[in-house]
């Protein structure tokens, strides 16, 4: 077997190594000879923990006022809502009804489904509004005016059903003449009907306001409900038909009501 041939490794070199640091710690123990350096690295270090603590904390700034603009924008958005509702009742106040006899006691709904194709094609004229309260009775208005009453209800889910629907009824009467009847809705988007013997009518009554008459339990007397458009003799009864003056598209912020018996 071959055996290597050893090799010669100097070693001043290292000794000249080992000289050289122990002379170099020697003048930083002696005259802190490298003191300058060490502080540059201790303000450098101190400089580079307070910057990142400054993103830190401007990252953490930031995310806090994003979160904070969020829930402003949130809250103008319930500020609209609520000026919206405010402007519904102030108009209905102003509007339809009458202040000395009806106090205003209505609470503030959101329409949250509403099939606009049935509406349009269909005699199936309903609504689903949401409320913090129960009923049993009550009705709807929007900023425009009466659109319908209370149905049924599920939990905070009201079904409206609407004036216009087939199967609707209300009490009305005319705002000067004597004359009441009945407004069945047509199932034609608001579109009603009423029929009144026609010997207790002494003119031509297009044009003429139709109110709720008050009576069924329902309803306050005297809501605007809508405009005689047309007039069709049948035997002794005179049809009627109102357009009615509030429509439930014009907005999804209405108020739920309940009959003022005082």
């Amino acid at each position: 077997m071959a055996i290597g041939t050893p090799v010669y490794t100097p070693k001043l070199p290292y000794l000249f190594a080992m000289m050289f640091a122990l002379g170099i710690l020697f003048l930083d123990q002696k005259y802190d000879y490298f003191a300058p350096i060490k502080n540059t690295k201790t303000y450098l270090f101190a400089e580079t923990k307070a910057l990142t603590n400054k993103l830190l904390i401007s990252s953490n700034n930031f995310f806090d006022g994003f979160k904070s603009s969020q829930k402003l924008a949130f809250e103008i958005d319930m500020l609209k809502e609520n000026i919206d509702l405010l402007s519904i009742e102030n108009n209905f106040i102003k509007q339809n009804i009458d202040s000395r006899n009806i106090t205003f006691n209505g609470k503030p709904s959101k329409i949250i489904e509403f099939d606009t194709n049935q509406y349009f094609c269909c005699s199936n004229h309903r609504l689903i509004v949401s409320t913090d309260s129960n009923y049993i009775h009550g009705y709807v208005i929007n900023e425009a005016g009466l659109i319908g009453q209370i149905y049924n209800q599920t939990e905070k889910y009201v079904e409206v059903i609407l004036l216009s629907d087939k199967r609707h009824n209300i009490p009305l009467m005319h705002n000067q003449e004597n004359l009441f009847c009945i407004g069945k809705g047509m199932g034609k988007p608001n579109k009603i009907q009423c029929e009144i013997d026609n010997n207790l009518v002494n003119k031509n009554l297009i044009g003429s306001l139709m109110q709720t008459s008050g009576f069924g339990g329902i309803f306050d007397r005297g809501i605007n409900v809508g405009y005689v458009i047309d007039t069709e003799l049948k035997s002794e009864l005179l049809v009627i038909t109102i357009e009615l003056i509030a429509s439930p598209l014009i907005t999804d912020k209405v108020y739920i009501l309940t009959k003022n018996d005082s």
